[in-house]
């Protein structure tokens, strides 16, 4: 969390002052430097002229490091709970409404299609074995209507020891539904997250 800079890091303790610990502060302090790095980019494409012909993607490989730093989500980073799968994915360009929001469930494996779509390149020119689909109508059309995958699961496999007191686990999405086994103890919990995003 300490990845900021020494002036941005003690103007985000001035505004924050006592109400949250050193590590959220450092957090926070990180937070505000990716942004600013990114206004730096924008403003760079605008410069050059290229704003209206260029797409940006933000995203992430994992939820935020902890048990508590995902709000109501459960755990985080290292872990098959959605407090470390869940993570943002932005993206701005040409024909894409800017404001719109969308839940549907989307992967890095996507991300590949998507930016072939959006740069027009012949589907072709998709790698055979890339398991992604384009989410470009998601983007520029509908932002509630999901794409139709090859298999409507979608499977997510942590074999690690790693930030999970449970172990090595795997997590499978189908619809609404969620079904995380645990390879230790040979449980499984079952969660309906149009219900239970909290995984409670």
């Amino acid at each position: 969390p300490f990845t900021a800079r020494p002036d941005t890091l003690e103007s985000v303790k001035r505004r924050l002052g006592t109400r949250f610990d050193v590590n959220r502060i450092g957090t926070a302090a990180g937070n505000e430097e990716i942004d600013k790095t990114i206004g730096l980019v924008l403003a760079k494409l605008d410069e050059l002229g290229l704003t209206e012909n260029t797409y940006v993607l933000y995203t992430a490989d994992h939820g935020a490091q902890g048990r508590n730093a995902n709000g109501a989500l459960t755990n985080g980073k290292g872990t098959v709970w959605e407090g470390g799968l869940r993570v943002p994915l932005v993206v701005a360009g040409p024909g894409i409404p800017a404001g719109v929001f969308s839940h549907v469930r989307a992967s890095t494996v996507d991300i590949l299609p998507t930016i072939l779509e959006l740069a027009s390149a012949p589907s072709a020119t998709v790698p055979r074995g890339v398991e992604g689909i384009s989410l470009a109508g998601v983007l520029k059309n509908d932002p509630d209507k999901a794409p139709k995958r090859q298999r409507e699961e979608l499977v997510i496999h942590f074999p690690h020891y790693d930030k999970d007191e449970a172990g090595p686990a795997s997590a499978i999405y189908l619809g609404n539904h969620k079904l995380i086994r645990f390879y230790e103890t040979e449980q499984r919990q079952l969660f309906d997250l149009s219900t239970d995003l909290a995984e409670q």
